[in-house]
């Protein structure tokens, strides 16, 4: 029978599959941050991409709170870049609902997997929050950046425009959940995923 507690080997993977998650945010989001425009686009593209790294981590370690560290650990990364202490709770409850979506629905299950993975891809709304609910503080960091005409682009946008970026991050990781699912359902049933 396997054991529920968490090792340090458990903990180490854990790491490891965050940072990878944490670096792919990058890589995604450097080419779709150069325009205001593409940068939209970036939590869909993101929930697209994300899909397989977070579908492998949780086949790979399906113990309880390591979905919740998982997540959590890209904001005291970002914290310690120079984010505003209110990128904590976003990540706090995204990072909460995708633990408990796993205790719902299954550890082992690919449902629970796919719905923990849609609540794991809307913390990369974190940024479009900032514009919202901390406005000045997200002008200052963007204008340093990516100039005046940019951070004034961003920073104008509507507020129902962060409506249709959520629908947008669900969408992205619906797919990401799936492509996630068929690229990896060899090694699912190895985990012993159904």
């Amino acid at each position: 029978m396997e054991s529920n507690k968490i090792t340090l080997k458990d903990l180490i993977m854990t790491g490891v599959f965050s940072s990878l998650y944490f670096i792919l945010s990058w890589i995604v989001g450097m080419p779709l941050g150069a325009l205001v425009v593409t940068y939209l686009a970036y939590p869909f593209c993101y929930a697209i991409v994300g899909g397989i790294v977070t579908m492998f981590f949780m086949a790979k370690c399906p113990k309880k709170w390591l979905t919740f560290i998982f997540t959590m650990l890209p904001s005291i990364i970002l914290l310690i870049m120079g984010m505003p202490p209110i990128t904590i709770i976003n990540y706090l409850i995204c990072s909460l609902l995708a633990e408990l979506v796993r205790w719902k629905v299954g550890f082992k299950s690919i449902k629970g997997m796919k719905l923990s993975h849609i609540c794991i891809s809307l913390a990369s709304m974190n940024t479009f929050l900032l514009i919202f609910l901390a406005k000045d503080i997200y002008y200052k960091m963007t204008v340093g950046v990516m100039g005046e005409t940019y951070a004034n682009a961003i920073t104008s946008l509507p507020l129902w425009s962060l409506f249709i970026l959520y629908a947008s991050v669900i969408i992205g990781a619906i797919i990401g959940g799936q492509i996630g699912a068929k690229v990896l359902s060899k090694h699912f049933k190895k985990f012993g995923i159904d």
